[in-house]
């Protein structure tokens, strides 16, 4: 008797998870809830610290980068392509260096002027840790089950 049983629950079941995915496609969602591993996004220093998420979903579409990927085919590698940079060279004579020729006529929201300085005031303040501007390290939360 138990054989049995076991072999009609097993049936049952094996039943059931054939019906869920067709009831689960007959309902069309009506929310998308994406998980992320963000926990200051925006930061109050401005650009996203904590990682790739940050970046997806504030870096991308609030800061405009000196150089974008570019990511027209997914056939190939992506490659690099003009962003506020309209072209980049290498120093011959010293490797660290570049030179960057910068895009003309760019505004900020506030409605002044993008150039030379605003991109050195950003490195700066990514770079320098001595430097005013330079961003706070991210909060450190205790883990969990840890006591203070």
């Amino acid at each position: 008797m138990h054989l049995r049983t076991g072999t009609t629950f097993r049936r049952l079941a094996l039943a059931a998870s054939l019906i869920v995915p067709l009831t689960a496609q007959a309902q069309a969602p009506k929310v998308l809830r994406v998980a992320m591993t963000a926990s200051d996004v925006p930061t109050t220093t401005g650009m996203p610290n904590n990682g790739s998420e940050g970046m997806r979903f504030l870096g991308f579409p609030v800061f405009e980068p000196l150089v974008n990927w570019d990511l027209s085919r997914a056939d190939r590698p992506a490659d690099i392509m003009p962003g506020l940079a309209t072209a980049w060279t290498q120093d011959p004579a010293d490797g660290r260096k570049w030179r960057f020729d910068l895009r003309q006529g760019v505004k900020f929201h506030d409605g002044s002027d993008f150039g030379a300085d605003s991109v050195i005031w950003n490195f700066d303040r990514f770079y320098k840790n001595d430097s005013p501007q330079s961003m706070p390290p991210a909060p450190r939360w205790p883990a969990a089950g840890s006591r203070s």
